[in-house]
């Protein structure tokens, strides 16, 4: 148990900044660990309690007999807010962040003592941090989403350059918006191949999307559904493809 939780602190170590930052894969690292922490600290307050607090994972909670059904959640979205309390200023990103969970479930639970906040002042960060990025990735990982470009690179089997020539950028580009949000006149076109993307993932066997996103199709005038997708005709490569199933069901 305390090898495990070492490397749940060394995990928050690495990954915080980056996830601050903005990175998506970062940012599923940060969260997972937390709920690994936050159901620890469950069990173990459980075993210590004997009634007052059951609970069996981090989704099965019971105080004193009764489920609070909304509990969980409250605890596992308390990590969008953990890397700016006074706990990870005093600490640092890896205890910090293990300390806050401990306060999250002792602030919850009334049989437990809180945890007293250090005498501190706000953490500092190295490098850039965008909190409202943060936090739509924190909710997207909980909901077991991707955000769009990772959805549609990951569903394409695109590398961020060839994701960079659907939508007439560089790959540098992509970077950009991966951490400063897409810009407004390009989400219409993100909705859009999102929307074929989630279309034929559904109608295609598992793994057959990104061949037949390279192959010309006679719906699209002989181009490829990339090739469509790059021409800025994505508005009538979504009806194209809500129409027409016959050549993709063939694939």
């Amino acid at each position: 148990m305390r090898t495990a939780v070492t490397s749940s602190i060394a995990r928050f170590e690495e990954a915080l900044p980056t996830a601050l930052g903005g990175g998506f894969a970062a940012v599923a690292v940060v969260t997972t660990t937390w709920d690994w922490l936050l159901e620890q600290t469950l069990l173990s307050a459980s075993s210590a309690l004997h009634g007052a607090l059951e609970a069996t994972n981090i989704e099965e909670i019971k105080l004193r007999g009764e489920a609070v059904d909304w509990l969980a959640s409250s605890l596992r979205t308390a990590v969008a807010e953990a890397p700016f309390t006074r706990f990870v200023a005093a600490y640092g990103p890896g205890v910090g962040m293990a300390v806050a969970c401990l306060a999250k479930v002792r602030e919850t639970i009334a049989e437990l003592p809180p945890l007293p906040l250090p005498n501190s002042g706000l953490p500092r960060f190295s490098q850039p941090v965008d909190v409202l990025r943060y936090h739509r990735l924190i909710d997207l990982v909980i909901r077991g989403m991707a955000p769009p470009l990772e959805r549609l690179q990951d569903a394409l089997g695109l590398s961020t350059a060839e994701l960079g020539e659907v939508f007439g950028v560089s790959r540098q580009a992509i970077d950009q918006w991966r951490t400063r949000g897409i810009p407004p006149e390009r989400r219409a076109k993100v909705a859009d191949l999102l929307a074929v993307v989630d279309l034929l993932d559904r109608k295609l066997k598992p793994g057959r999307l990104p061949l037949v996103a390279r192959r010309p199709a006679g719906a699209f005038g002989g181009r490829s559904l990339l090739e469509f997708a790059a021409s800025d005709e994505q508005a009538e490569l979504r009806g194209k493809v809500e129409r027409a199933f016959d050549w993709s069901t063939a694939a």
